[in-house]
């Protein structure tokens, strides 16, 4: 006689889980005297990738499109001008993998630079919050109010000049310094929680600045699989059992 057992067992046991979000590269940057700015960027094989890139110039002078390998980023928010220089941020969601050029295009020629940088693990989508701020004095803050905990926080500033010394805010990561003869800062933080971030820099002199913050939510990484607790496999449903 044959004995065949078989088992259903039904286990309801997913649970989300994320992908944290994580820095990638700074680009070769690019300054000059110009209305427009070409410089390479190289992006790695990950998942959820976002580039950031920040155009400054001095006077009036505004950036009116962004581009890596021909795909056109979307402008977070306006230019904010600080009385001095004009300077803005930009986004593109998955950009290409490789490296290619960043080409920045303003609407006049003056002193300019652009400065970029790229992530991964970030959900595919808009930021869910940003804000900008002006001001005048050695301390440039923003603040912006994330929406999802482990939320990335990026900022962007231009201020002072090349002699300036500059110190990221507590908690924030510097990625960046690119200066001719004005002067791109970036940084980011990760939110535990949600709520209200505090971005900021300590300048050595006072000086004109503008500054802008946006928050990007953690990608989703899909489904998990944990190992069952005592209490779940007790739980386990057993049915079809066939004696023969």
């Amino acid at each position: 006689m044959r004995t065949i057992l078989t088992l259903l067992i039904t286990l309801v046991l997913t649970t989300n889980a994320y992908a944290a979000i994580t820095y990638d590269s700074h680009g070769s940057t690019a300054s000059g005297y110009d209305n427009s700015l070409t410089f390479s960027h190289t992006v790695a094989d990950e998942s959820n990738r976002l580039m950031i890139v920040q155009p400054s110039a001095h006077g009036t002078v505004e950036a009116t499109g962004v581009t890596f390998n021909g795909d056109s980023f979307t402008e977070v928010e306006s230019d904010v001008d600080n009385g001095t220089n004009t300077s803005s941020q930009w986004y593109l969601l998955a950009p290409d993998v490789g490296t290619y050029n960043v080409v920045v295009s303003y609407d006049g020629s003056n002193s300019v630079v652009a400065s970029s940088v790229s992530y991964y693990g970030v959900e595919q989508q808009a930021p869910e919050a940003s804000n900008s701020a002006t001001g005048s004095s050695a301390a440039p803050t923003v603040d912006v109010t994330t929406i999802t905990s482990n939320a990335m926080v990026f900022d962007t500033v231009n201020g002072g000049v090349g002699t300036t010394a500059r110190t990221a805010g507590t908690g924030q990561t510097e990625r960046y310094e690119d200066a001719w003869p004005i002067v791109n800062n970036g940084s980011e933080e990760i939110s535990a929680t949600a709520g209200s971030v505090t971005m900021s820099w300590t300048y050595n002199a006072s000086s004109n600045w503008g500054i802008i913050a946006s928050a990007w939510e953690e990608a989703s990484g899909g489904e998990a699989h944990p190992v069952p607790t005592a209490t779940e496999l007790r739980n386990i449903t057993l049915r079809n059992v066939t004696i023969r």
